[in-house]
């Protein structure tokens, strides 16, 4: 007796390969071979092939440089991907390319594309304000930014092959890349004196797993790459964030909103290069044309407020004042006493302006006072020494004939005590 095969059975599909995925120790062994370069923002083959030419260690291709992002505003997203196309074929270097937050697709399209790795970018406008992308899933190396090490070792734990600096992007001011370095070393050192108990609850406290916060006050760094990126324009500065202790620095528009780009992203190279010989760094810092005009963090820094810039105008106005005061005297030659108290007020106005302009020449004071500083001293200045000058002139005549200049002497005192008071806050 024989059996025949059935023939309704309908064949099984052969299951689709499960993705190939690199281990977390490839990716971050990846990312090593970073260590001591400069990774440049690029938006086109020519930038590029400046770039490399240069010697960055690898190029960020995007559509617009964080400058152009900060100042046009709009939503920010993932690049077009014949523009990181043509870019990768045109240079030998690793590209990357950014991502927007928690942003999976745009990740799992720019992987194929064939870059060498993915920034997750805050750059971009965030896709998710809940979710970073758990990078455990590609093969493709990632990079994070951190402000602090909490938030770095969550970036690892996600996955981040890794870590740099947020700083400020686009400013061409690279405060906010020390302030967020110098924490990160800082909470290192302060995990480094703590024993295993202590460690459990610093790792509560920064929100960072127990593991990764071990390993780290163990290593004494963190346990990835860390760059440096944001606000990084000169020279002196990527220097700056490789003493500081980062591995590399990522320049944004740093180098092509300069006047001579090429050369300042050469002179930025050999500045990374030899960062601990002041030599080198003064002689790649020479005639590199003009530095991205950037932007201030805190709005403008307040010691170039506009209120200072009115403290000294006003100064050299009520300077002048006096002076043509002198030059005004003829008028009053028949009259002695008149005259005298003229050359007095004349000279009472003269001090008053060259104590306002000590005051707007001192930035030391004015960088941390309120805004309102200034102006509050010039107003009162000008009150209560006009209304000084004017009384002094009115010799033959009662204060209560000038009732109201009487008033602007205290109430000029009132403002100029407001604007001391200002400038010690």
């Amino acid at each position: 007796m024989t059996f025949a095969a059935p023939t309704n059975l309908v064949p099984a599909q052969e299951s689709a390969p499960a993705p190939e995925v690199a281990s977390f120790n490839v990716k971050a062994g990846l990312a090593q071979m970073l260590k001591g370069g400069v990774i440049m923002d690029v938006i086109n083959v020519e930038q590029a092939l400046i770039a490399e030419a240069a010697g960055a260690c690898a190029v960020m291709a995007l559509e617009r440089v964080p400058a152009d992002i900060r100042k046009n505003g709009g939503v920010a997203r993932m690049s077009d991907p014949r523009m990181i196309r043509e870019i990768i074929n045109a240079v030998s270097i690793p590209v990357m390319a950014k991502v927007r937050i928690g942003h999976i697709v745009e990740a799992q399209i720019i992987e194929s594309l064939g870059v060498d790795y993915i920034d997750e970018s805050e750059v971009l406008t965030p896709a998710d304000e809940s979710n970073h992308i758990n990078k455990h899933d590609y093969k493709v190396p990632f990079v994070c930014g951190c402000k602090n090490l909490g938030e770095a070792l969550r970036r690892i734990n996600e996955g981040a092959a890794m870590i740099r600096t947020k700083g400020e992007a686009g400013t061409g001011n690279v405060v906010e890349a020390v302030r967020h370095c110098r924490t990160v070393k800082a909470e290192i050192r302060k995990a480094q004196l703590m024993d295993d108990s202590e460690l459990f609850t610093y790792a509560k406290e920064i929100q960072a797993p127990y593991h990764l916060l071990k390993e780290t006050a163990k290593l004494g760094r963190l346990p990835v790459v860390n760059f440096a990126a944001g606000g990084v324009a000169t020279p002196a500065d990527a220097a700056l964030m490789m003493q500081l202790g980062c591995d590399g620095v990522f320049v944004g528009s740093g180098i092509f909103k300069s006047g001579d780009p090429a050369k300042r992203a050469r002179a930025i190279v050999q500045a990374v290069t030899h960062y601990k010989d002041p030599k080198v760094l003064a002689e790649v810092s020479e005639d590199l044309g003009e530095a991205m005009v950037g932007i201030n963090i805190s709005e403008i820094p307040k010691d170039q407020l506009y209120a200072t810039r009115g403290c000294l105008v006003g100064g050299l106005g009520v300077m002048t004042a006096a002076y043509g005061a002198h030059g005004l005297e003829k008028r009053v030659n028949n009259d002695a006493a008149k005259l005298k108290a003229w050359n007095s007020a004349a000279n009472i106005q003269l001090i008053h302006s060259v104590a306002l302009l000590a005051i707007s020449q001192s930035p030391a004071l004015l960088a941390r006072s309120s805004r309102y500083a200034a102006p509050l001293i010039l107003l009162g200045t000008t009150l209560f020494s006009g209304s000084i000058y004017t009384l002094i002139l009115d010799t033959d005549k009662t204060i209560s004939r000038t009732f109201r200049l009487g008033l602007a002497t205290p109430l000029g005192g009132v403002v100029l005590i407001a604007g001391w008071f200002a400038l010690a806050l």
